[in-house]
């Protein structure tokens, strides 16, 4: 909860909602990848929450939950993206 997930889902969707920004052809394959591990059960638990906002925002298909991962497959993730967040 400490790296407000919704809020960035939410920040996501309003960029893509965002009328002045759709004819841009980088915004219109933009994809939102959230890395991280799952501790315990509370963190699935936020996690089948986060799926749930993005399918009411209507967003899934923009949206990837990469769970888990070994370190390299992280770092592969992160030399692919355009843009990263890192919220700690």
């Amino acid at each position: 909860p400490e790296k407000n997930h919704e809020l960035q889902i939410r920040s996501f969707s309003n960029l893509l909602k965002n009328q002045a920004v759709t004819d841009n052809p980088n915004i219109n394959t933009a994809k939102l990848v959230l890395l991280g591990s799952t501790r315990n059960t509370d963190d699935w638990i936020r996690v089948g929450h986060l799926r749930a906002l993005c399918q009411t925002l209507e967003i899934s298909d923009r949206v990837e939950f990469v769970l888990n991962q070994p370190f390299p497959i992280l770092k592969e993730w992160l030399a692919k993206s355009s843009v990263g967040l890192h919220t700690m």
